[in-house]
């Protein structure tokens, strides 16, 4: 039986790493200029544009790591201190393989079953709705983890973004349905509740924890 204090401090140290609102800044950043990019990659037929989002994310996610730490040097660790991470067990560490791996697998068998297959209405809305609940499911899986009404409240954001853009795919014009079907109303509204959170929450934290006096 797991102990409630160290249960709670273990729950502590996880939220730790966003109670700043410095991820959910990023992470909202890079899906609204990922979605704009996706956009105009449906409205455009520039041969650079696939290029350019085949570079974006990988860049995007290469550098968080960097640019995280650098932000959380300069605004929380001077606050409320640095926190070391454990590497967790080996058996949370298959667990979390094994989820990721699932939806990878099963998000690339939904991309070639909508490719290869005969375009229909309800392929088409099957797929558009299939990404906005990855997202939903991911970011559930995130609330869990650190107990965040927040990143609940993201979750269903991303899923509600899938079901007004399935129901809306029938009137929209071929941009637009290329639009829908490359993720960009998840992108966009992901993106913007996620920089309106960060925002919110990283001057809430700002404000409970000013510098130290005699810190640079």
């Amino acid at each position: 039986m797991n102990n409630p204090i160290i249960e709670e401090t273990r729950k502590q140290v996880r939220r730790y790493w966003t109670e700043d609102g410095l991820p959910d800044l990023y992470i909202g950043l890079g899906f609204l200029l990922y979605g704009l990019l996706s956009w105009w990659a449906a409205r455009d037929d520039a041969a650079w544009l696939p290029f350019a989002q085949a570079f974006f994310l990988p860049a995007w996610i290469g550098l968080s790591i960097l640019l995280l730490r650098r932000f959380k040097e300069h605004f929380t660790y001077p606050r409320t201190g640095y926190v070391t991470y454990a590497r967790p067990p080996r058996g949370e560490t298959t667990r979390r393989v094994f989820i990721a791996a699932f939806f990878a697998v099963l998000l690339a068998l939904l991309v070639l079953w909508a490719a290869l297959g005969n375009s229909t209405p309800a392929r088409e809305k099957l797929f558009a709705l299939f990404l906005p609940l990855v997202f939903a499911a991911v970011l559930v899986f995130v609330a869990r983890q650190q107990s965040s009404w927040r990143y609940g409240f993201y979750a269903l954001a991303a899923a509600l973004s899938g079901v007004a853009a399935a129901m809306r795919l029938d009137a929209l014009s071929r941009t637009g349905r290329t639009a829908v079907l490359s993720g960009v109303p998840v992108l966009l509204s992901l993106g913007a509740v996620m920089l309106l959170g960060g925002l919110w929450t990283m001057f809430r934290y700002l404000r409970r924890h000013p510098r130290p006096e005699g810190t640079a």
